[in-house]
C-alpha cells in the first residue's frame, strides 16, 4: 500500500473526529465510526444519504459552494468544519 493510501486509511480510522467520503452528487460513500456516533446514524443509514440531509442549514451554502468548485475542476477537494444535525 502506498503512503498516500496508508495516510488516508489512518485518517479515516481516527477516532478523534468524524470523517466521510462523498461522491459527486453529495452522497456519503464511506463514513467513519466517530461520524456515526456524532450524528447518531449507523453506517448503513448514512451510506447513500446526501450530506445536505444532515448538514445544519447555516453550513449548507458553504458546502455547496466548495463542492461545486470540485465539480467544475477548480479544486481537487476541500475540508470544512460542519455542524451536523443528529437524529
Amino acid at each position: 500500500m502506498d503512503i498516500c493510501k496508508q495516510e488516508f486509511k489512518a485518517l479515516f480510522e481516527c477516532e478523534g473526529f468524524g470523517v466521510s467520503r462523498v461522491d459527486a452528487s453529495g452522497k456519503f460513500t464511506a463514513v467513519n465510526h466517530k461520524l456515526c456516533k456524532m450524528v447518531d446514524y449507523s453506517e448503513v443509514e448514512l451510506i447513500g444519504r446526501t450530506t445536505t440531509s444532515i448538514t445544519h442549514p447555516d453550513d449548507q451554502d458553504g458546502y455547496s459552494s466548495e463542492s461545486q468548485k470540485c465539480l467544475d475542476g477548480k479544486s481537487d477537494g476541500f475540508r470544512m468544519l460542519t455542524k451536523y444535525l443528529s437524529k
